[in-house]
């Protein structure tokens, strides 16, 4: 069991060729308190949309905070 992480975000490009997207579902029913963002690339590093995973990051930070 985890302890208390007050805020967990997963990320899963959903043509990525390394892990299946259906993983992500998986992930998301044992931590029912995350984010789950999609995203329709098929980067698995996310080297390519690293700008937009900063984006989001700061967005749900700043909705988290307040």
């Amino acid at each position: 069991k985890l302890p208390n992480i007050p805020l967990i975000i997963l990320y899963h490009s959903r043509h990525d060729e390394m892990v299946p997207f259906s993983h992500l579902s998986i992930y998301a029913k044992k931590l029912p308190t995350a984010y789950v963002r999609e995203l329709y690339g098929d980067d698995h590093t996310f080297n390519n949309g690293l700008e937009e995973l900063v984006q989001d990051i700061k967005s749900i930070e700043v909705n988290v905070k307040n």
